[in-house]
This record gives C-alpha cells, structure tokens and sequence, in this order.
C-alpha cells in the first residue's frame, strides 16, 4: 500500500516540473517564431518585396478589407475563397495595426 501512495506523491510532485517545461518550450517557440519573422521582415524589406508569395498578398489585401469592415474583394475582384486565414489576419491587423510582423 505505502508504495502506491509513494509513486502516487512522486507522480503529484513532478506535475509542476512538467508545466515548467511545458511553458519554457511555450516561450522558446515564441521567441523563436519572432525572431524569424523579425529576420523574414528585414530580408524582404532589403530585397524590396513586401510579400515573398503571391497568395500571401491577398491574403493581406483580404484581411486588411475585413478588419476595416469592407467588402471581401482584393481591390480588384470579389473573391471566392474561404475566409478562414484572412480573418485570422484580420484580428491580428485590429490588435496589433497593419505591420506584417505583428500578423
């Protein structure tokens, strides 16, 4: 019986050391996604490009017309595309303001 109960209490007591690794790796993973887009940022800017892909500047354009309430369209055209990502841009264009790092 006193064995249970003592794997039981090791188990309870490692749980914290598992949230601290468990955050840790959080964090890590957030810095170095910053990081990254921080140096993506910087690349593209000396290159003279905004966005390195085609679909990434619609998606921009797309959320950028969600977050300031127009209509779903490019500027160009209405578009038939799930709205999914760009409204996910689109909240982070409203938390953050329009920067490409911020999304």
């Amino acid at each position: 019986m006193k064995r249970g109960l003592m794997s039981a209490n090791a188990e309870h007591a490692a749980r914290p050391l598992v949230r601290v690794c468990l955050a840790s790796l959080c964090v890590v993973a957030l810095v170095g996604r910053i990081a990254v887009a921080i140096g993506l940022e910087e690349r593209n800017r000396r290159r003279g490009i905004e966005h390195e892909f085609a679909d990434s500047e619609l998606y921009w354009k797309l959320a950028l017309s969600i977050a300031s309430a127009e209509t779903y369209s490019d500027g160009k055209r209405l578009v038939l595309r799930t709205p999914g990502y760009p409204l996910f841009l689109a909240g982070s264009i409203r938390l953050l303001g329009p920067t490409l790092i911020g999304a």
